[in-house]
């Protein structure tokens, strides 16, 4: 029996994220206990009532000290430490150090860091490798950087796939029904869409874009009230904003289509949660996304930046026959029951980090 410390950002996604690892890991008999900033109420119970131990932190300005003072405490008590986030993993890295021997550190993402200066990965390597025994990655481009031979690339943490309910993807009424699910922020490609959505309406295509999502007024490359008014007036009944949605299965089966226009992921889990439904995926040639579809087998790749040749795709896509679509969209769902199973990457996840 291991007694495992997982430390994160926040509760919420700890809930959606790490339940089915964490829930193994009490199932096998180990003692787990949460280090992280709470941020929802309904999220905490749920971990609690699968015995999950909440150490939670409030939202502060001085929320980090006391994670510094929880986490040297917390240190001392546990076999193994698990850090998610590598941005919040670099800020903890003084307390991790001390604990090095136990530490696991999680990378699920590079974002703007991807396109740091090579020296500057570098100085970010060499501080993840002093802190930590082992390291685990979400795709190839990460591993290159920050990684070195024995660390686990993990190619995306799965999803429950028998909460997935796939029914026939057939578009109706020759109207292809599209969407994007993300944060409306500017670093995931959301101007690349309005592109798209002008070039389709430009060429009479019959369509509806259906956008899963929320503006994040903090953030300065986020879309803000007045841009969702402007594209509401201009495209009418083409677009529509539905907002943040959960369980987004509920809403996704309902698409054709799956756009992701992101120039750098993790491994995108609404990719999984897309061919699991058997919707189809457009994206570009960008780490994780070339990790997590194979061109002509659950979606299809264009060249980073190419909106038009997204457009393309789209146009393609809805002049199929049914058979043809179907087809397209059954091999969809087998590469994700092939592939993105999260009792199989957590078995993966856990055997890594913990031996077992």
């Amino acid at each position: 029996m291991k007694k495992v410390l997982i430390l994160h950002n926040s509760t919420k996604t700890a809930y959606l994220f790490r339940y089915n690892y964490i829930k193994k890991l009490i199932e096998g008999g180990h003692k787990v206990k949460l280090l992280s900033v709470s941020d929802d109420y309904s999220s905490e119970e749920k971990l609690k009532e699968i015995g999950v131990e909440l150490v939670l932190i409030r939202k502060s300005r001085f929320s980090l000290l006391f994670f510094y003072m929880k986490l040297l405490s917390l240190g001392r008590w546990a076999d193994v430490i698990i850090s998610h986030f590598l941005a919040g993993t670099m800020l903890l890295s003084p307390v991790l150090f001390i604990f090095r021997k136990k530490v696991t550190v999680v990378v699920e993402g590079l974002g703007t860091l991807g396109e740091l200066n090579p020296r500057f990965l570098v100085i970010i390597k060499n501080i993840i490798f002093s802190m930590s025994a082992k390291r685990i990655f979400m795709n190839k481009d990460e591993y290159s950087k920050l990684g070195k031979n024995g660390d686990l690339i993990l190619n995306g943490i799965g999803i429950e796939l028998d909460k997935y309910q796939c029914k026939k993807n057939e578009i109706l009424n020759n109207k292809i029904k599209i969407c994007y699910v993300g944060r409306l922020i500017r670093q995931k490609g959301v101007d690349d869409l309005f592109h798209i959505i002008d070039e389709l309406c430009n060429r009479g295509i019959e369509f509806e874009f259906h956008f899963f999502g929320d503006i994040y007024p903090s953030n300065p490359s986020s879309l803000n009230e007045s841009d969702v008014l402007h594209f509401k007036t201009k495209f009418k009944e083409k677009v529509f904003f539905h907002g943040f949605k959960q369980p987004i299965m509920n809403y996704l089966d309902k698409m054709n289509v799956l756009v992701l226009p992101s120039r750098r992921e993790g491994f995108p889990v609404v990719v999984m949660e897309a061919n699991a439904l058997g919707i189809p995926v457009l994206c570009y040639d960008v780490p994780g996304c070339i990790d997590s579809v194979v061109d002509g087998v659950n979606g299809f790749i264009s060249q980073n930046g190419d909106y038009s040749s997204i457009c393309e795709q789209i146009i393609y896509l809805s002049t199929l026959n049914k058979n043809s679509f179907e087809k397209l969209s059954q091999s969809s769902l087998q590469l994700a029951k092939d592939n993105f199973d999260a009792n199989d990457k957590s078995n993966t996840f856990i055997k890594y980090i913990i031996g077992e």
